[in-house]
């Protein structure tokens, strides 16, 4: 199986390269690269989403393209960022193109882009919105003619649906699928298809599941359309799966495989390797759901690489002894057959006893071993979800506010000069809380960090915010590995954007320093500047004892020491420990 793919994907590089010369070509000497850009957009959407993003880029940039090119390019920009898993970029590529699209009163192409924005919205839960967006969709779609967007905007409302009021979902979808059949459109039918598949699956008619789902593979394979067929060829798996049809469940999970493969398709190789897994624990092929729980494992994200390495390193000592004990059951054969016969029945029987019992809690162990992998990968999933929701709801919303601040900037000249300058303080405070955002993301998503990795961190937040204002330094001295977690990091990061602020607002300072110091069981953080020093306050007598008791409540909940004072040159010193031994005041 192994060499099969191996196979397949050299023979996929060297094709891939010679359609890349290929498709250069023909945009280089396209009359129209906008018009051949949008012909061809599927086609370098199936070789990748980055070189789709490519030739994309290139078509706006040329000053041919019409209003209503443009508007087109940027909804599939926003498709290609879709596939990229770059969901702001998504949204705002919708966006410009819709404004476009609206200025040059299009409703066919306002009607395909609000189906991209209901399919978006959808995504990210909120339903209700995608809802409104797709049910506009359809009337432009109507008013326009429009059959093909008609079709997609009442498939996307069928399938929200599905969760919602299944009579409505049953309308929409079967009145998709007509269209697509009046249209012949094969691709489309695929899709509808699919949807009836689902249902008449969740219904408990494997049958009719199965023959809707066939037919729709049957145009996918003619289409040539790679990804949509490994994704048609994995359900065909799960129906047989589902109905307890193990041998074709794997057959047709396999095929799916190669293909995922082949197109690059991570998100689906892992879901399709689990399944698989699954197969052959439930055939008790024990090493091979093993082997694709170690590709599962393999293929996510790098960020939680450590935990994995753990349980599949723990899986493999299992799988180790198993083999050793096969061993040991050949030479304790060979061995009782040069003995004497009572003697050789009396260990046998020892031995198969021992034996028996030590396969059975090996198996045992084994079978932990991977409900213990099975959680991790699902914890982690978790992890991630909370973190692309916070990214893709959260960071898209932050995002489209500094756009749409942008967009008023446009008009500063005409704006009173109050107004004018809170929308650039709402800027620089909305782009702050983005940058604060990420930090929170990028620290969520890990268990594990290096006091390396926190200084860098520091660097960055203090570049960004003190490099036109002072000079500042950050210096550490690392021996160990102290290691931290997220809330610590969280959490110092917190206290040294207070003190900073702080320093700002307060000290008239000229300079900022750092310092890290670490060692194996401790994290040493001072914080200092040379300004005019303050005095300690309590009971928020002043806006700067707020600061000061938020720097201490973090502290404490990270089980650190902080200690603040003013020096006898003046200035104001922040001295943190994390770890097992407190300084003294």
């Amino acid at each position: 199986m192994s060499r099969l793919i191996l196979l397949i994907l050299f023979v996929s590089c060297f094709s891939h390269l010679l359609s890349a010369q290929s498709v250069r070509k023909d945009f280089r000497t396209a009359s129209d690269p906008a018009a051949w850009t949008i012909e061809n957009f599927d086609k370098l959407r199936s070789q990748h989403a980055d070189t789709a993003l490519y030739y994309l880029d290139l078509a706006l940039a040329n000053p041919t393209a019409t209003p209503a090119q443009q508007a087109k390019l940027y909804q599939l920009r926003g498709i290609a960022n879709y596939f990229r898993g770059d969901f702001v970029e998504e949204l705002s590529s919708h966006q410009e193109g819709l404004r476009i699209a609206e200025r040059i009163k299009d409703e066919s192409l306002q009607g395909q882009i609000l189906l991209e924005l209901s399919l978006g919205t959808k995504r990210q839960g909120e339903l209700d919105q995608s809802i409104r967006y797709g049910r506009r969709a359809i009337k432009l779609c109507e008013s326009a003619g429009d059959l093909d967007c008609q079709a997609a905007a009442r498939r996307n409302l069928g399938r929200i649906y599905l969760s919602r009021n299944r009579d409505s979902a049953v309308y929409f979808l079967t009145s998709s699928l007509a269209l697509r059949r009046k249209m012949r459109d094969t691709i489309g039918m695929s899709y509808g298809l699919n949807d009836l598949s689902q249902l008449a699956a969740e219904d408990g008619r494997f049958k009719e599941a199965v023959s809707y789902l066939e037919e729709s593979t049957a145009y996918r394979r003619a289409a040539g359309d790679s990804s949509a067929l490994a994704i048609n060829i994995n359900n065909l798996g799960e129906l047989y799966l589902m109905n307890e049809d193990l041998p074709k469940a794997r057959k047709y999970l396999e095929e799916s495989l190669v293909l995922s493969t082949q197109v690059r398709y991570t998100a689906l190789q892992q879901h399709t390797l689990g399944l698989l897994a699954d197969i052959y624990e439930k055939q008790g092929d024990y090493p091979a759901a093993y082997a694709n729980l170690q590709k599962s494992a393999a293929l996510q994200d790098s960020l939680y690489g450590v935990e994995k390495a753990r349980a599949i390193s723990d899986l493999q000592v299992a799988y180790d002894t198993e083999s050793k004990q096969q061993i040991i059951e050949t030479q304790a054969a060979e061995l009782r057959s040069q003995r004497l016969l009572g003697l050789a029945v009396l260990l046998g029987l020892s031995l198969v006893a021992a034996l028996v019992y030590y396969r059975f809690y090996q198996r045992s162990r084994y079978e932990r071993r991977i409900a213990e992998l099975t959680l991790s990968q699902k914890l982690n999933a978790e992890r991630e979800r909370i973190s692309r929701d916070l990214h893709d709801s959260v960071g898209a919303n932050l995002t489209r506010i500094v756009t749409d601040l942008d967009l008023m900037t446009l008009s500063e000249s005409s704006l009173p000069a109050q107004t004018a300058s809170q929308i650039k303080d709402t800027r620089i405070f909305t782009r702050s809380t983005i940058v604060q955002l990420r930090d929170t993301i990028w620290a969520l998503n890990k268990e594990t960090f290096t006091v390396a990795e926190l200084v860098g961190k520091m660097e960055a937040f203090l570049s960004r915010y003190l490099n036109d204002r002072m000079q500042w330094k950050v210096a550490s001295q690392i021996k160990g590995e102290y290691q931290l977690n997220s809330s610590q990091v969280l959490n110092i990061l917190r206290i040294l954007q207070e003190a900073t602020h702080n320093m700002l607002k307060h000290a008239q300072a000229q300079a900022f320093t750092v310092s890290v110091n670490s060692s194996k069981d401790q994290l040493n953080i001072t914080i200092e500047d040379d300004g005019r020093g303050m005095a300690l306050v309590t009971d928020g007598e002043k806006e700067q004892g707020y600061g000061l008791a938020n720097m201490q409540q973090r502290a404490t909940a990270i089980g650190a020491k902080l200690v603040t004072n003013t020096g006898q040159g003046g200035g104001v010193r922040h001295q943190l420990v994390v770890g097992n031994t407190f300084f003294n005041n």
